[in-house]
């Protein structure tokens, strides 16, 4: 247990607006949504992702931390509506609070900026670029009764996200969608290292906007070729008779550099269908697409520097 909360503000990573972000459900949340998404997730919520929204500034959110009341040895912080303490949950690669590994940026200034991510990226290195960085290859036919369902979801969450390719498994559907990342103050981060907030009602109340009803929520981790995704596991149940649905999403920041300059994008490959296709071989064809996953022609991946 670090007692001095100072020194645990000086150790976290900044907190801002698409790094510790709020735990919708990872994918659902500012962990990796658009800073500009202004996303309605709830009317408690609202419009935290867009920073002109509500009040809502840009920039770093007051990182006022305090030990957790609700659970032993954890930590609260200001959360996205920069009102309201929120419970601080570890992040899924068992990195905590604070703890220097490879991935992690390097220096930076008191205002949060000037940090250096592993490729040896800062502020304004990555440009915005309609570039499609990476693609997938399964003998799957192409397709899939839920690929709307994807990309409305996705739109709800205000990821960013677009599907770019879908393919049908039985009656359910595997998607590869990517999004752009690059702005004046975007450097590559492990998303799987960062820790999020506790906002599991949250996810719930989203998803019954939705027609469905959340039965569990669950983080993880899913190593492939490409490297190392954040993985998000959401059991549903929907209709008179509760049919069971899996939304499964392992997403990951790409750093790569085209012909229009260095890019940063994020990817995610997802899962959605009934219960009974993910575990009779849906999981196993999501992992096989993962590690399938390969830069486009046009793109170079870029070489950690650290």
């Amino acid at each position: 247990m670090i007692n001095d909360i100072r020194t645990l503000i000086d150790k976290l990573e900044r907190i801002e607006e698409g790094e510790i972000g709020a735990k919708i459900g990872g994918a659902l949340g500012s962990l990796i949504g658009q800073k500009d998404a202004g996303a309605k997730i709830g009317s408690d919520i609202g419009d935290f992702f867009s920073p002109g929204s509500k009040g809502h500034s840009t920039g770093p959110v007051s990182p006022t931390i305090s030990p957790s009341p609700s659970s032993s040895g954890g930590y609260q912080a200001l959360g996205p509506d920069g009102k309201t303490m929120v419970n601080l949950t570890a992040a899924p690669d068992g990195t905590q609070f604070g703890q220097d590994h490879p991935d992690k940026p390097k220096g930076g200034r008191p205002d949060g900026t000037g940090r250096i991510d592993k490729f040896g990226n800062t502020d304004g290195d990555y440009k915005t670029q309609t570039t499609i960085s990476v693609k997938g290859t399964i003998g799957l036919k192409s397709g899939g009764s839920f690929a709307d369902e994807i990309q409305k979801l996705e739109s709800g969450r205000g990821t960013g996200l677009k599907l770019n390719q879908s393919w049908d498994f039985k009656n359910s559907t595997l998607a590869v969608l990517e999004g752009e990342r690059a702005d004046s103050s975007s450097i590559w981060k492990n998303l799987a290292s960062l820790s999020s907030f506790d906002m599991g009602d949250e996810i719930a109340k989203f998803y019954q906007q939705h027609g469905y009803k959340l039965t569990s929520d669950k983080d993880s981790v899913t190593p492939s070729k490409l490297g190392t995704f954040r993985t998000e596991e959401q059991r549903l149940s929907k209709g008179m008779f509760g049919k069971d649905i899996v939304v499964r999403n392992s997403f990951a920041l790409f750093a790569f550099e085209s012909a229009q300059g260095k890019g940063l994008h994020i990817i995610q490959v997802s899962f959605i269908g009934p219960a009974s296709d993910y575990t009779s071989g849906g999981l196993e064809a999501m992992n096989a697409l993962l590690n399938s996953l390969e830069p486009t022609s046009n793109v170079r991946p870029l070489t950690p520097k650290q």
